[in-house]
């Protein structure tokens, strides 16, 4: 569950897709969710390191960091916050 430390009550949780867990899984690494200029995206740690201030989600084995900036508007994390390159690879492993 996200916590928000400013906004008592508006706290709530945020579900990751089975796929994202699976492919989290095949990569074996942490993931990170950032915000970038066409929002929200889903990358391992080792393109953009996690931050002292992400707020820690498991999946599976592994974590997926979201950045405190996302949280509080991330509702559900899909293979649709995957980057382009990304995307490609998750094909690959199917």
């Amino acid at each position: 569950m996200y916590q928000s430390g400013k906004n008592k009550g508006k706290d709530h949780e945020i579900s990751i897709s089975p796929e994202v867990i699976s492919y989290i899984s095949k990569r074996g690494c942490d993931f990170r969710i950032s915000t970038s200029c066409f929002g929200p995206v889903l990358h391992p740690v080792k393109v953009k390191p996690p931050k002292g201030t992400d707020v820690r989600i498991r999946a599976g084995d592994y974590l997926i960091f979201v950045s405190r900036h996302q949280a509080p508007y991330l509702f559900d994390i899909s293979m649709d916050l995957l980057m382009r390159y990304e995307r490609s690879a998750a094909d690959e492993l199917v």
